[in-house]
């Protein structure tokens, strides 16, 4: 007597626990320098162009200015680009990464405001006495509580992540997470 033994198909990979996608250490770290290489280049350029005219400038004036351009083009490159690439800047799509909601919802402008904004506030008080140390002292607290976060969270989420109530995640696993649940790709 024979017995024909059929191979159980393999089983599909699911992604229906948000745990099983979210971004590890690092690779989010890959992402955050490639957008700081692209951040400082633009600054470089923009100091080519203008730094003889603006060298003239009043001291106090230049540093308005250079932290005015600064603020600007931060502004565009953490907070307009996810807006508009629905939680991706220019590192996080290179690395194929995105930052979404923890509902496993698109990240919403307010998350993004409040992601941000948690690590801006305290640079603005950079070179005021004493409350710009402190402020400095918070920064690199938080900095270092973040790298350890992203390392040993169980969803990687640093501290600007928890307060907004978002993961950052792999992009193909996302895209196969939301349709096992039938949401289209926007």
């Amino acid at each position: 007597m024979e017995f024909d033994f059929v191979k159980p198909a393999p089983k599909k990979k699911t992604y229906t626990n948000l745990n099983k996608i979210t971004v590890e250490g690092g690779d989010r770290i890959v992402a955050t320098i490639i957008d700081l290489v692209i951040f400082a280049g633009i600054i470089g350029i923009f100091l080519a162009i203008f730094f003889d005219k603006l060298i003239i400038l009043d001291e106090w004036l230049f540093l308005f200015l250079f932290f005015a351009f600064g603020i600007i083009i931060d502004t565009i490159f953490s907070f307009l680009i996810p807006v508009y690439t629905k939680g991706q800047t220019i590192g996080k799509k290179i690395t194929g990464i995105r930052i979404i909601s923890n509902n496993g919802e698109y990240v919403s402008i307010t998350q993004l405001f409040v992601r941000d904004i948690v690590y801006s506030i305290p640079s603005l008080f950079f070179g005021v006495p004493v409350l710009g140390r402190i402020m400095e002292l918070i920064m690199g607290g938080l900095s270092f509580l973040s790298l350890y976060y992203i390392f040993n969270d169980v969803h990687h989420q640093a501290v600007h992540d928890k307060f907004a109530g978002v993961y950052v995640v792999y992009n193909h696993r996302y895209i196969m997470y939301r349709k096992e649940r039938n949401q289209p790709m926007l």
